[in-house]
């Protein structure tokens, strides 16, 4: 308030006009002054004003809840497998297998080959292959390895002999067999039979002449089995 009593302090030195002058300007400003709120009343708002922060609120006090009591879980203990009881083994005594001598294996079908010993250009060849019905029968007649380029027929349509006829326009000149006969073995039958060629007649391919020949018989055992070819044998 120092700067208004100089003021005042000067309208009294000036002249009576200066003096009005000065106090409108006085009460002007402290008009606005008070309008502005900085004279009374004003140091709580000034204090609030200025450092921008209003009376703090007190928070509410948080009481902690009880804590949890922890229970502690149990260990399980493992419970043991009962220990299983070996059962005991009943070892038998043994028995001897007794002692047999296993039957002979009849074949129940036999091939036998027709065979030819010194042949010599050959043109044809007919022959009667006998043999016992009782003991086996013919179920085929195929060619040999002397026979393959050459014509066969054969039929056995009388019970016990087997006819075969052969053609050779070359001639036959090799030892072999000149036909291959496939017997199937009687089931009832327990002998042996006789294989036997007959009526053998022979043609020479080129001369057309008899051919001389020979005749062997074979055999056949139902017992184990064991084969005699039949065979041909030429004169030279």
């Amino acid at each position: 308030m120092k700067w208004l009593l100089d003021i005042a302090y000067i309208g009294i030195g000036a002249s009576y006009r200066w003096i009005l002058i000065a106090v409108a300007l006085v009460g002007i400003l402290v008009g606005a002054l008070f309008a502005a709120g900085v004279l009374g009343g004003g140091d709580d708002d000034d204090e609030t004003a200025t450092t921008g922060f209003s009376t703090p609120v007190p928070l509410p006090t948080i009481t902690p809840g009880p804590t949890p009591t922890i229970t502690p879980i149990p260990t399980l203990k493992p419970t043991t497998a009962p220990t299983a009881t070996s059962v005991p083994v009943v070892v038998l005594p043994t028995i001897p297998a007794q002692t047999q001598t296993p039957p002979v294996e009849r074949s129940r079908e036999i091939i036998v080959p027709i065979i030819l010993a010194g042949a010599a250009n050959l043109g044809s060849l007919e022959f009667v292959l006998a043999y016992d019905p009782d003991v086996v029968e013919v179920t085929s007649v195929e060619t040999g390895t002397l026979t393959e380029e050459s014509l066969l027929e054969s039929s056995a349509g009388t019970p016990g002999l087997l006819w075969v006829g052969i053609i050779d326009a070359v001639g036959i000149s090799e030892d072999g067999p000149a036909a291959v006969v496939t017997f199937k073995v009687i089931e009832s039958s327990d002998s042996d039979t006789l294989l036997i060629l007959q009526n053998v007649v022979a043609y020479d391919a080129a001369s057309y002449l008899d051919i001389i020949v020979e005749a062997s018989p074979g055999s056949f055992s139902t017992m184990d089995g064991s084969i005699t070819p039949p065979s041909l044998t030429f004169a030279p």
